[in-house]
């Protein structure tokens, strides 16, 4: 499988760790990055092949992680992308409103490069997962414990 990835984050630093742990990891990625929801919401209008998945920060200008989510989950078309919400911090309350949008995932963004790509694999290792909708709540909240 050669996922085609999409983040969607706000800060220009964490789009390029992701992206060199990316490129690290090497399954014969497809990746694109973008700067809020609106470019999101754009890109995937006009794309030929949609992304397998949207890592998709919550805290963004324009168009938040949020409203961007709610508008993915109103269409159809992207019922089978897996959404990965990916933020600095972890409010169970928020991660509960994104969960009840249809976020497929909750990923608090690591401090270290080596969490990040250990995150990223993680990630990568649920999307068969995700098809089968062999997930359950438990699993909502990704961290790098066992």
């Amino acid at each position: 499988m050669n996922p085609n990835l999409l983040l969607v984050d706000d800060d220009e630093d964490d789009r390029m760790f992701f992206q060199e742990a990316i490129k690290e990891i090497d399954r014969g990625i497809h990746f694109v990055s973008l700067k809020n929801g609106h470019e999101a919401l754009n890109y995937l209008e006009a794309c030929a092949s949609l992304p397998d998945a949207i890592f998709l920060d919550i805290n963004m200008p324009i168009v938040d992680g949020y409203k961007c989510l709610k508008q993915l989950r109103s269409n159809t078309n992207y019922d089978g992308i897996v959404v990965f919400m990916y933020s600095t911090s972890y409010i169970p309350e928020t991660a509960i409103k994104l969960q009840n949008a249809g976020a497929d995932f909750y990923i608090r963004k690591p401090i270290s490069f080596n969490e990040l790509k250990q995150l990223i694999e993680k990630a990568l290792n649920l999307l068969p997962q995700v098809a089968l909708e062999n997930k359950n709540d438990n699993n909502f909240f990704i961290t790098n414990e066992k």
